[in-house]
């Protein structure tokens, strides 16, 4: 785990963040709180670095994540 507590409330603002796991996968968040939750449970990709977002929607993300539950919502499927 990356943080010691990575629980946190997030505000219901849509204001999408997006984030590139080390495998391609894209995943849009709905804010930078949700985004920063999920880079302290799964942050460090497999040289122990830290990922790190970017402002804006994933282009083809296929997932997004939103505050209101903690699931993750297929948008789309890569191909």
């Amino acid at each position: 785990m990356f943080c010691s507590n990575c629980k946190k409330v997030c505000r219901k603002i849509y204001d999408p963040y997006c984030l590139t796991y080390e495998d391609g996968t894209e995943a849009t968040f709905a804010n930078k709180c949700v985004l920063d939750i999920e880079i302290c449970l799964n942050g460090l990709n497999s040289k122990g670095e830290r990922l790190v977002g970017r402002k804006g929607a994933c282009d083809d993300e296929e997932y997004s994540y939103f505050p209101d539950n903690e699931l993750k919502v297929k948008t789309s499927a890569k191909t």
